[in-house]
């Protein structure tokens, strides 16, 4: 008899896969520039004020920290 916390390979692997369809469609959301409303994706290192001044290429020029 299989106990409630028991797992079978079959329930493991369906995890993964369910797992792995999550981890994609966010992939998909964080590469989307059609999330903000500039048309651009996210960039991570916008978040981190000690990479400033640098050339961001999506919009071709130098720029400052945020303010």
């Amino acid at each position: 008899m299989i106990q409630a916390d028991e797992f079978k390979d079959q329930d493991l692997q369906r995890w993964q896969q369910q797992f792995m369809e999550i981890v994609q469609q966010g992939r998909v959301l964080w590469t989307s520039g059609e999330l903000g409303s500039n048309g651009v994706a996210p960039n991570a290192a916008n978040t981190h004020p000690e990479t400033y001044p640098k050339y961001q290429k999506q919009i071709g020029k130098v720029i400052s920290s945020r303010k």
